[in-house]
């Protein structure tokens, strides 16, 4: 029988270097661990309550979508504020229309 002892830490052919890939792959192939049955309904009453606690509103008293139905079609819609370049394109657009087209191409004399 052989006296082989295994050391510490040591998987064959892995260099020093390559630890964390050892680790990652024994991790990988290494069998499941066991399953022990619980009740989620215990977590979860010790968990407290289901309020959010990332967030509290600024106000909390008012609403404030009061008076806004995001599903009220008919609402008339906001002005939108004047850009010069889409001002710029559309003059440029129409423009093209209306002149002639003078240019046919290399193959024109």
């Amino acid at each position: 029988m052989s006296d082989f002892q295994p050391s510490g830490g040591f998987v064959a052919g892995f260099a020093a270097r390559h630890e964390v890939a050892a680790g990652l792959l024994q991790a990988a192939f290494s069998p499941p661990g066991g399953f022990a049955p619980s009740d989620p309904r215990d977590r979860i009453a010790a968990a407290g309550g289901g309020m959010p606690r990332h967030f509290s509103p600024a106000n909390p008293g008012s609403n404030p979508t009061a008076g806004w139905n995001p599903l009220d079609a008919c609402a008339p819609a906001a002005e939108q504020p004047f850009v010069a370049v889409a001002a710029a394109r559309a003059e440029g657009y129409a423009e093209g229309l209306a002149t002639p087209r003078r240019w046919r191409g290399p193959s024109a004399t």
